[in-house]
C-alpha cells in the first residue's frame, strides 16, 4: 500500500515531540517507506539534520511546519522555493509580530504552500484564495469519522495523517510528562486539548489502512499531496538577497565596498594584496554569495565591534568590509 506520513513532529517541537529527525527517518526506512515529512510546530529547526538523514537513507524528504496561534492550527507544507521563503517569513512574523494573525498572514503569504487542517474556520477563508491547495485532515484519535463527513460537506478533499509525535505507543507517557513540564501541571491534571492522542505515533501504513478503511480517499490523497511537494533541496538558491539589487549590481557594490575598506584598513594596496582581493571576490561571485556578504556587512555595521569566525571570516573581503 502506498502511503506518505505528512504530519510528523520531532523533538524540535519543544515540549511536544519525542524522536529526533534522524530517528523518524530511520523508522520510516525500517517500515519500507520511500518518503517522510517533517512538520515541527512553529519552526523549521530540524530541517538540516532531517535532510541529511534522509539523504543517507535514500528517502525523499518533505518539509513543512504546523503553525499554531491563538487556538488555530494549520499544517503548511512546502511546494517550491517560494513556499520555503514564505514559510520562513510566516514563522518569523508569528514569533516576532505582536499583531500577527494566522489566517490573514497565510492568505497574504500562501504562495508555494499547501495547507492541511481539520478546523473549518481556517480552511474556509483559505479555500477562497487557494482552492487547489487545501486538504481536510483526517486523523485516528481525532474524530476521523466526523472529519471525513465535514470534508465532504465543505467540498474539501480529505487526507489521512497520524499527527506523529512519538515513534511507538509506549512513548505516550513520556509525551505526557513533557506536556506536564511545559504546562506546569501534574500529569493527571493535563487538559485533553493540551496533549497528543495515544495513536499519534509513526504507525504502519497497513494498520492505518485497516483503521481508516471507511475513507480510502483520504489514504490515497497522501500520495497526491506528496506529488505536489518539494523534495530536492539546494539552499544556495534560497540565500537572502539585497532588495533592489541584481546579482551584477551586488557584485559591483561588494567589490567597491571591499576595496574602499582595504584602503582604509591597509593603506596602500600592493600587488599581492590586490591579487588576493580579486581572487576572493571572483570566488564569492562564482559561488553566489555576493548578496550574503553585503547582508552580513550591513548587520555587522550595526555593532561597534564584531568578531567573525571560520574560513570566510579570515578572508580579506570580510576584513575590508569590517565584518572582522
Amino acid at each position: 500500500m502506498e502511503f506518505v506520513h505528512l504530519h510528523c513532529h520531532s523533538h524540535y517541537s519543544k515540549g511536544w515531540g519525542i524522536p529526533s529527525p534522524e530517528e523518524i527517518v530511520t523508522r520510516a526506512k525500517e517500515m519500507g517507506l520511500n518518503s517522510i515529512t517533517l512538520t515541527d510546530i512553529n519552526g523549521l529547526y530540524g530541517i538540516f539534520p532531517f535532510l541529511e538523514a534522509a539523504g543517507e537513507q535514500n528517502i525523499r524528504p518533505f518539509v513543512g511546519s504546523e503553525l499554531r496561534h491563538n487556538g488555530l492550527r494549520v499544517l503548511a507544507l512546502i511546494k517550491d522555493e517560494e513556499g520555503y521563503k514564505n514559510l520562513c517569513s510566516l514563522i518569523s512574523s508569528l514569533h516576532c509580530d505582536s499583531g500577527f494573525q494566522l489566517i490573514p498572514s497565510l492568505i497574504r503569504r500562501g504562495r508555494g504552500l499547501l495547507f492541511i487542517s481539520d478546523m473549518p474556520e481556517c480552511l474556509l477563508p483559505l479555500k477562497e484564495h487557494y482552492p487547489e491547495g487545501i486538504f481536510f485532515e483526517v486523523s485516528l484519535g481525532h474524530f476521523p469519522h466526523r472529519a471525513y463527513k465535514t470534508s465532504k460537506e465543505m467540498g474539501i478533499p480529505p487526507v489521512a495523517t497520524s499527527r506523529v509525535c512519538m515513534l511507538d505507543p509506549s512513548d505516550y507517557e513520556i509525551h505526557r510528562i513533557l506536556r506536564a513540564i511545559s504546562l506546569n501541571k501534574k500529569p493527571d491534571r493535563l487538559p485533553l486539548e493540551g496533549v497528543a492522542g495515544p495513536r499519534d505515533y509513526l504507525e504502519e501504513p497497513l494498520s492505518l489502512k485497516e483503521a481508516l478503511s471507511f475513507c480510502e480517499e483520504a489514504l490515497d490523497n497522501t500520495v497526491k499531496v506528496a506529488s505536489m511537494l518539494h523534495s530536492s533541496w539546494n539552499f544556495l538558491l534560497t540565500l537572502p538577497k539585497m532588495e533592489g539589487l541584481s546579482d551584477e549590481k551586488a557584485f559591483e557594490l561588494l567589490a567597491q565596498k571591499t576595496l574602499e575598506g582595504c584602503i582604509r584598513r591597509y593603506g596602500d594596496l600592493n600587488l599581492d594584496l590586490l591579487g588576493r582581493v580579486i581572487y576572493e571576490l571572483s570566488l564569492i561571485r562564482e559561488k553566489g554569495y555576493c548578496h550574503y556578504f553585503l547582508l552580513v556587512e550591513d548587520i555587522a555595521r550595526q555593532s561597534l565591534r564584531t568578531c567573525g569566525r571560520g574560513s570566510a571570516a579570515a578572508s580579506i573581503v570580510s576584513y575590508g568590509l569590517g565584518i572582522t
